[in-house]
This record gives structure tokens, C-alpha cells and sequence, in this order.
């Protein structure tokens, strides 16, 4: 559940950056460095929705990853 709670905090800074439309889509021209964490974490809260098994490994490199994109995002990213 941490992954998920995490996971919608990024999304929504990323639509408040205008780097996710309103559907949720990568706008142009978006950094892929900002984007690739954001869809992996995506990609597995999805596996998790569908009752896929998860390793643990897998769920800590998420976490991590979100961690590092939410601290790039507050610092060279400030909301508008």
C-alpha cells in the first residue's frame, strides 16, 4: 500500500508540472528521466491491482526510485 500512496503523491506532482496531461499522458517534450520512474511504478501498481505476485526487491527499488524522482521534483522542479 506504501507504493501505491507514493506513487499517486508523484503523479500528482507531475500533472501540477504539467509534465502528465490531465489523462495522465507524458506531455511533449517531457524529461525521460522524470518520466521512467513514474511508469515503472505505474507498471507495478497495476500488477499488484491485478493480483500479480510482487517480489519484495521489486517494491523497494519502486519505492526508492520514487523517493529519488519526489526529491528531483522539489528541487529542480517547483510547482507552479
Amino acid at each position: 500500500e506504501a507504493l501505491r500512496g507514493v506513487h499517486e503523491l508523484i503523479t500528482r506532482m507531475l500533472s501540477e508540472r504539467e509534465i502528465l496531461d490531465s489523462n495522465l499522458v507524458v506531455t511533449e517534450g517531457s524529461d525521460p528521466e522524470l518520466i521512467a520512474p513514474w511508469e515503472a511504478g505505474r507498471d507495478l501498481v497495476q500488477r499488484m491491482d491485478s493480483g500479480a505476485e510482487i517480489e519484495e526487491q521489486d517494491l523497494r527499488e519502486a519505492l526508492e526510485s520514487h523517493r529519488e524522482l519526489f526529491d528531483t521534483l522539489l528541487v529542480e522542479r517547483s510547482a507552479p
